[in-house]
């Protein structure tokens, strides 16, 4: 043996010597929860917090809250396998546990779907702030809702916020309809406590909704196609002379092009376009004016 390798070792009672050439120490890194883990661990949330139920009962619910556990893990690491990092989340952990409990009790398949939709979404938003909130709120809500109500909501929400804006003339609007509307129209409830539940769990205000057709809803969200339009003169009165660059807010009436319309679809787009121009509140309020002239 090479002298450069001899190696001389002392030690004390009770003492174990350990003696190598090379000494290699290996580092285990905590990479999170493996897919094993958190299901172990999900079901271990769910035994922890649910309540005591006896015989059949606890059988029943045990057996659903493996069920939308497994398919949460499922579509999550089919759709994002990233997302399995909230697992140690303690707030996805109380919406999970929501979830787990919700369909425990009442075993609805289409809320099993919804929540389990809901989940995936949750645990891959990147956004911490309004959208993790929304998306918490809406996975309480669900199991308070038919989903009759369900499409109540969807059908609300196509109408008020997600109207085309791409609509030129009717006919658009009536494509939109027909495809974006109509098939939550027809599944929204008709009985007007639907629509009061709505408002008691928090999910919309109906100001007047019940009390207003749905033609009437489209002609206010699309206002600006459902005129005859106005004009430039009267434009140019409410504008008041030199503002030119409020000819920006204008185009052809696609009924009468003698006449003009607003870009806008409604009054509310309205006042977001004059505002980014610039306009006092006395101009917006004449323009505003000549969106409702000629229902």
């Amino acid at each position: 043996m090479s002298d450069s390798l001899k190696q001389d070792q002392r030690a004390g009672d009770h003492s174990t010597n350990v003696q190598a050439q090379h000494v290699e120490i290996q580092q285990h890194i905590h990479q999170g929860l493996t897919l094993e883990e958190a299901r172990k661990e999900f079901m271990a949330l769910f035994a922890d917090n649910f309540y005591r139920l006896q015989s059949l009962a606890r059988e029943t619910a045990e057996r659903r809250a493996r069920e939308i556990t497994e398919r949460f893990l499922a579509d999550l690491m089919q759709r994002n396998p990233a997302g399995l990092g909230t697992a140690e989340d303690p707030d996805f952990q109380a919406v999970l546990f929501t979830a787990q409990r919700e369909y425990a009790r009442s075993g609805r398949e289409e809320l099993s779907d919804m929540l389990v939709n809901l989940l995936v979404e949750r645990a891959t938003a990147e956004d911490a702030g309004l959208l993790r909130i929304a998306l918490n709120e809406a996975l309480t809500a669900a199991a308070k809702l038919t989903p009759a109500q369900w499409d109540a909501l969807s059908f609300l929400f196509r109408v008020r916020v997600g109207k085309s804006r791409s609509a030129t003339t009717t006919q658009d609007v009536v494509e939109f309809v027909d495809s974006e509307v109509a098939p939550y129209a027809l599944g929204s409830p008709d009985n007007p406590m639907d629509y009061h539940h709505l408002e008691c769990v928090g999910c919309v205000v109906t100001d007047g909704f019940m009390g207003s057709s749905l033609a009437n809803r489209i002609g206010e969200e699309y206002r600006s196609l459902f005129t005859l339009g106005f004009p430039y003169a009267k434009f140019y009165d409410a504008a008041i002379p030199g503002d030119d660059a409020v000819n920006d807010l204008l185009k052809p009436n696609w009924r009468d092009p003698e006449n003009q319309q607003f870009v806008a679809m409604d009054e509310s787009a309205l006042i977001q376009d004059c505002a980014a121009l610039g306009l006092s509140h006395d101009k917006i309020r004449k323009l505003r004016g000549l969106l409702h002239l000629n229902p």
